[in-house]
């Protein structure tokens, strides 16, 4: 069986069969920073809140300035930054059981048999709160290097020796050349957020890993869990192959995240773990523009639990110039095509 998984597993992972086959995470690179499978070098940064009160002018001044302090970053390919931010009713109890455990511990120390008092503040807070968390994920990837970089470092890859671990972490996964400017990367928009009185903390890589996984499968959170990464003990397993080194190796970050199976129900709507996710996406925009808000205003009402990301990448009007020459060149058989090509190109005069 062994055997016949090996022989399937790269087939499943092209097509996207297995929930750990859309996790691209390989290792960890130093305390702050996590390799991808492609080299780039990715950090994770909790935003908690602004330090000031908020209102229309204040946003409008953020907005500015913050297309100024952290915009500059993305003029060209290289750098990408995904917004993630997660409201979850549903998740609050559990959350501000957390909050009131120093508290809970003292009273039971103390002998003061205060459980009741507690259980009624969570009970109680639980019908006005809701669990929110923002993150940033901060991208360095190998397209910022230029082509004589590039072929240096694949000539480095060639000439690096690692044993034969296919299902274990690859310490040397890391482009060498590329953790000086993701570190310069990551310091520019931590300074740009502390300038911003944005209140913003870099995740160690344990905390990092353990936010992905509480947020791929809310309904099997567990604080205590911590991935096992290089420098971390490696769990004592007996090798079944004398060529295969994985079993003696740290895990797999994609097996070590993926707790639960998924399954498509149709087009729109799958089920992860023991939660049922529908995606949405807007075909026809309004007449009348809206305020963003106010979509989060009806899902707050509806007291619906939502996710949403955003990524952000530099370079946009150069990538898209294989999807214009394409739009070109099939413009005769749709008219769509030939809005799309329009559309590319005032994106690139833009730009």
């Amino acid at each position: 069986m062994s055997i016949f998984e090996r022989i399937i597993a790269p087939f499943q992972t092209a097509m996207k069969k297995t929930v750990d086959s859309f996790i691209s995470l390989e290792t960890a690179d130093d305390k702050y920073t996590i390799v991808a499978r492609d080299g780039s070098l990715i950090s994770y940064v909790k935003v908690e809140g602004s330090r000031q009160i908020i209102g229309e002018e204040e946003f409008k001044n953020l907005i500015e300035a913050a297309t100024l302090k952290i915009g500059s970053r993305f003029d060209r390919q290289g750098h990408a930054m995904q917004i993630y931010f997660v409201r979850d009713p549903f998740r609050i109890r559990s959350h501000l059981e957390k909050q009131i455990k120093p508290s809970r511990v003292t009273a039971d120390n103390t002998q003061m048999g205060l459980d009741d008092v507690f259980d009624e503040r969570i009970n109680h807070l639980g019908h006005f709160l809701s669990y929110e968390e923002c993150f940033f994920v901060l991208w360095t990837r190998p397209s910022i290097l230029t082509k004589n970089e590039l072929a240096r470092v694949k000539e480095e890859v060639k000439n690096t020796e690692w044993v034969l671990a296919p299902d274990a972490q690859n310490p040397t996964a890391a482009i060498d050349i590329l953790r000086t400017r993701h570190k310069s990367y990551v310091a520019s928009i931590m300074s740009a957020l502390d300038e911003l009185s944005i209140k913003a903390n870099k995740l160690e890589v344990h905390d990092a890993l353990r936010a992905v996984r509480d947020n791929m499968f809310p309904d099997h959170t567990n604080e205590k869990w911590r991935p096992c990464l290089p420098g971390d003990p490696i769990p004592s397993k007996a090798p079944s192959s004398a060529r295969d080194m994985s079993e003696i190796l740290w895990p797999a970050i994609s097996q070590q995240l993926t707790v639960a199976d998924a399954k498509v129900f149709n087009e729109s709507i799958v089920r992860i773990g023991n939660l049922v996710w529908a995606g949405g996406d807007i075909v026809l925009a309004p007449m009348e523009p809206s305020p963003f808000p106010m979509l989060l205003n009806r899902l707050f009402e509806a007291n619906v639990p939502y996710r949403i990301s955003f990524l952000l990448e530099g370079g946009g009007a150069a990538s898209s110039q294989l999807r214009a020459f394409a739009a070109t060149l099939l413009g005769v058989t749709n008219a769509s095509n030939k809005q799309i090509k329009y559309a590319l190109e005032g994106l690139q005069v833009m730009a």
